[in-house]
């Protein structure tokens, strides 16, 4: 099986990483989909946790999450498949999940989806449905992200920082990014984008968990996801040089800041609107 060794210099550390955790009747298993794998059951054990705090039934929490997980896995590789079309020949390709490519944001938008169509049959509402998510999937997301580690990929551009990194394989990853014209040296070490993104869900989720009792209308905690994640991930999307790319853009970087700002507007307005509700009860007598 192959290993690589995966050096951040600045900080003197060294870690012999293989992509194969191990092999069951020829077939490997990845450490990647272990990762994300345990990154899910922990993300689901939350939210079965503070189902009940959301108003959340065991019956209505099992077509949530069964469905989302669902439309996730099925949005996260449609989502890859639309911007690297070019990279698949046929569409047993496309059904290939262990040749890699998904995506987060594909997994969100086809996970929101499925909970919209599960709300509808089952005949729950929404929106307290997709707040309890939206806590649990920054949970799942700051574990999923060191899937990236063991494959050495989600990585930046060159740094000098302390924390920078490198390693064979991000060295054939840069070598690629420059010859698609990005200026980068495959000599130099790069951004753990991986670890960035990782760090940055872990403080969203706490801070949502935290704030989650104190939310002032339904959807208020999937608003502050969007703010929170849209923000960061448009800020370490600039940094990295394996982007989905359309017509000159990345593609989640866009994507992040209409988050950014659709959620913003409408988070004020729905404040907005608490507070109004507010005074007018205040003056009844």
């Amino acid at each position: 099986m192959e290993k690589h060794i995966l050096e951040f210099p600045g900080l003197g550390l060294a870690f012999e990483l293989r992509r194969v955790a191990f092999s069951v009747f020829g077939m490997h298993i990845y450490w990647y989909g272990l990762i994300l794998f345990f990154a899910v059951t922990m993300a689901g054990i939350y939210a079965w946790v503070r189902a009940k705090g959301f108003g959340q039934s065991e019956d209505s929490f099992l077509f949530f999450i069964t469905f989302a997980f669902v439309g996730g896995v099925i949005g996260a590789r449609a989502y890859y498949v639309a911007f690297e079309y070019k990279a698949f020949q046929s569409f047993s390709d496309v059904l290939n999940f262990r040749a890699g490519g998904i995506a987060i944001y594909g997994a969100l938008i086809g996970g929101v989806i499925a909970m919209f169509i599960t709300s509808r049959c089952i005949k729950e509402p929404l929106l307290p449905a997709l707040d309890l998510f939206a806590n649990a999937a920054l949970l799942g997301q700051a574990i999923g992200r060191w899937g990236n580690f063991v494959n050495m990929d989600t990585v930046g551009k060159n740094t000098n920082l302390p924390w920078r990194m490198t390693s064979l394989p991000i060295q054939r990853d840069l070598f690629t990014a420059r010859a698609h014209g990005l200026n980068v040296s495959p000599e130099l070490p790069v951004h753990p984008c991986f670890l960035y993104e990782s760090i940055w869900c872990l403080i969203g989720f706490l801070v949502v968990a935290f704030y989650a009792k104190r939310r002032k209308f339904d959807g208020e905690l999937l608003l502050i996801y969007m703010m929170w994640y849209g923000f960061g991930r448009g800020l370490i999307e600039s940094l990295r040089i394996d982007s989905l790319m359309f017509m000159g853009f990345r593609v989640s970087q866009v994507l992040s800041i209409l988050l950014f700002v659709t959620a913003w507007i409408v988070w004020r307005r729905g404040r907005k609107r608490v507070v109004r509700g507010s005074q007018l009860q205040g003056n009844v007598v």
